[in-house]
């Protein structure tokens, strides 16, 4: 399955000032972002599943003289399901709102993109997982698995679930020297093929034998 998302962005404005003749006359917005990005981590977890938070970007400030006016954090939250999400969001909003009052800065947040969960129907699930026995190249046949990431595919799934529909999310592994999001991450083109097939061969099984 995969965890539902929502990105953001935090844009941060206080007020500058000279750091070393009047630094009581600004307002820090690095301060703010600072605070925020550290508080982020200090939500709580939820008992009904799996929660992440991550800021990924942020920056500030125009000279080390100066009392940063401006700054901004670019982070995501993620939960096992929708309304764990949810809850994550309304936490961090909450958490960057008082960071910024704490230093007397003003803030926005926008939602840059969201995802919601999504789990594959096991009849559907059922057919990929028998036509990859017969596929060449395929060595392993996992029915699902946790993968820990998001992935906007999931509006598409929900969109035919709700309306009575099935869907499946497959997944062809590889070989490759490095984990998702590394320098060394690459793909051993061959997977490339047994994707095809597996997934050609799927929509043709599913054509004859409907679920």
């Amino acid at each position: 399955g995969f965890l539902a998302v929502s990105h953001f962005r935090a844009e941060f404005t206080g007020a500058p000032a000279h750091a070393g003749a009047k630094p009581e006359e600004g307002k820090n917005a690095n301060l703010a972002a600072a605070a925020a990005t550290q508080n982020l981590y200090g939500i709580s977890r939820h008992s009904d599943g799996a929660t992440r938070v991550n800021v990924g970007l942020m920056g500030g400030g125009t000279a080390t003289n100066i009392v940063a006016e401006e700054a901004f954090v670019e982070g995501e939250v993620r939960g096992a399901t929708t309304e764990l999400m949810e809850y994550m969001e309304d936490r961090a909003h909450t958490v960057i709102e008082s960071a910024a009052a704490m230093h007397d800065c003003e803030v926005e947040i926008n939602v840059e993109g969201k995802a919601p969960s999504a789990r594959s129907d096991d009849a559907l699930a059922a057919i990929v997982g028998g036509v990859s026995e017969g596929v060449e190249g395929v060595t392993s046949i996992l029915d699902r698995d946790d993968l820990g990431g998001s992935e906007d595919a999931t509006y598409l799934m929900q969109h035919v679930q709700d309306r009575g529909g099935l869907a499946a999310y497959v997944g062809v592994g590889t070989d490759h020297p490095g984990g998702h999001h590394t320098r060394t991450f690459d793909v051993d083109e061959e997977t490339i093929r047994i994707a095809v097939d597996v997934l050609a061969e799927s929509v043709d099984r599913i054509a004859t034998e409907r679920p």
